[in-house]
């Protein structure tokens, strides 16, 4: 089972959701791919847990103002993810992550 818009891409993905008969706990859900906010509505309206998966910077920006953060049961930075090492330099948008995960 995935999410993943490399496998199914959406809308197609989200039949394919509606038809799991056998919900995972949790599913990553990359935050990056078109219509994810749609997906993480379906999953949660049908019970699963949400895994925000970060892949890139921009998926930061998009995660925090989806309004998403208060459903997710954790976040995933992928391996090759840049986070800042210097917290002086730290981009607004880690700032707004930080802020929006509490």
């Amino acid at each position: 089972m995935s999410t993943s818009a490399d496998i199914e891409t959406h809308p197609l993905r989200l039949q394919s959701i509606a038809r799991w008969t056998d919900l995972p706990d949790l599913v990553t859900a990359n935050q990056g791919e078109a219509g994810i906010v749609e997906v993480c509505d379906l999953l949660t309206e049908r019970g699963a847990g949400i895994e925000a998966g970060l892949l890139h910077l921009d998926d930061v920006d998009r995660f925090a103002y989806s309004g998403l953060a208060e459903r997710c049961v954790r976040v995933l930075l992928e391996r090759g993810t840049r986070i800042p090492s210097r917290p002086s330099r730290t981009p607004p948008r880690w700032s707004t992550l930080s802020q929006t995960l509490g």
